[in-house]
């Protein structure tokens, strides 16, 4: 199958750069299907150190200096998230349900399909949606990552400078505020090319997770549209044949299929659902966090970006909850605008029972507090805004 043509590609490819793919890695040499469990465990021990570091170094920063110190808390927070995903997306159950997804997207391929292009069409217009996405975030994760970088190169090299030229010691900045177990001024270039390599490898487990989840999201949305044409025109499920024999048959396929879809969803969700309650229930803080870095104007090309990625990536993980769940809703409108009024009782009972366990829509949840939905969204943006004005009335009083 074409790159182009394969949902999962991406998300793939970032999860193998990332060390978390738990899958069968094809096409792969033997001698690379060796060493990956070694490279797995450097590059996930590296990512585990940023919220350590940070995390240490919060208790002395918040009796110091209290702007640092809410800048700390922001990255600890957000690098936190990032490591718990990290376990959890090399779950067996969740992997399994990953190797389901690419399963189904091979057999939409199938030559049982071949003549469906309606179907295929549906498809690929998500696939395109997916990779617009990926590219989005793949700019953002490496606009974010060099001005860091340039926030940390500049000012020491300005240090260099004034020491070199007025023989006089300096404290020498680094872009995160790190707890290390040895002298920062003393050892700094080792301080320096550290801080870097985790703001990169950081920068680059942020776009894997959003390519992931988005991936993961988008299919659930094209599935539900393929159901959707299927409801519609059950007639002719399974070829043009099963119409003039059997059209109870056909409905009886759609039928499963969207039994098979409901199972998936729920599993989906009883897995997916504490890491939409974490970043749901972190995202106020790290956003508050960010904008009075802006507000405070400490790096406010990185922190504008870093308020743009949070705000951008909570919108969206609601949008397409929202969009799953309103398609969900759709579908017994899908079945009504089928020829139901042709068929015979028995395939018209069937309908109406299809009908009605479709008023029950599909949806991924915030852990057991309700449906993740655009006004979950809003409600937290609203909460990181009296956040802001509270750390910031503190301030100026």
């Amino acid at each position: 199958m074409a790159a182009g043509n394969e949902l999962f590609y991406h998300t793939r490819f970032m999860l193998l750069l990332c060390g978390i793919w738990r899958l069968e890695i094809k096409n792969a040499p033997a001698y690379c299907r060796n060493v990956y469990p070694i490279y797995s465990v450097i590059i996930q021990t590296c990512n585990s150190l940023t919220p350590i570091l940070l995390g240490a170094n919060l208790p002395t920063l918040f009796c110091t200096n209290i702007t640092a110190a809410f800048e700390t808390l922001t990255k600890f927070l957000f690098s936190s998230l990032l490591a718990l995903k990290m376990s959890m997306c090399q779950m067996k159950t969740l992997c399994k349900l990953i190797e389901m997804a690419i399963a189904k997207e091979s057999n939409l391929y199938n030559k049982a399909h071949k003549n469906d292009l309606e179907l295929e069409m549906i498809y690929k217009r998500h696939i395109r949606s997916c990779n617009r996405l990926t590219k989005f975030f793949y700019v953002c994760a490496c606009g974010g990552a060099v001005l860091h970088w340039e926030f940390g190169i500049v000012d020491s090299y300005k240090i260099y400078r004034l020491e070199k030229y007025s023989n006089s010691t300096l404290n020498k900045p680094l872009p995160l505020h790190f707890w290390y177990p040895f002298d920062e001024d003393k050892f700094y270039i080792w301080a320096l090319v550290h801080q870097l390599a985790q703001i990169l490898l950081t920068a680059l487990y942020t776009a894997a997770f959003q390519t992931f989840s988005s991936s993961l999201l988008i299919f659930l949305r094209s599935q539900l549209k393929i159901l959707q044409e299927n409801f519609r025109n059950f007639h002719k499920f399974g070829g043009t044949q099963s119409w003039q024999n059997n059209p109870f048959r056909s409905l009886r396929m759609v039928c499963l299929k969207h039994q098979e879809f409901i199972v998936y969803v729920n599993d989906l969700n009883q897995w997916i659902k504490p890491l939409i309650l974490m970043e749901y229930g972190t995202s106020s803080v790290m956003f508050a966090g960010a904008v009075i870095q802006v507000m405070a104007g400490v790096n406010v090309a990185f922190n504008g970006l870093f308020v743009f990625v949070l705000c951008g990536q909570l919108i969206l993980l609601a949008w397409n909850c929202n969009e799953i769940l309103i398609e969900s809703g759709h579908l017994a409108n899908a079945l009504y605008e089928s020829t139901w009024y042709e068929q015979d009782v028995k395939t018209k009972v069937l309908i109406h029972f299809m009908i009605l366990r479709c008023q029950r829509s599909l949806g991924l949840t915030i852990g057991s507090f309700g449906p993740m939905t655009i006004n979950a969204a809003l409600s937290r943006l609203k909460l990181a805004y009296s956040y802001t004005s509270l750390m910031t009335g503190d301030e100026n009083r």
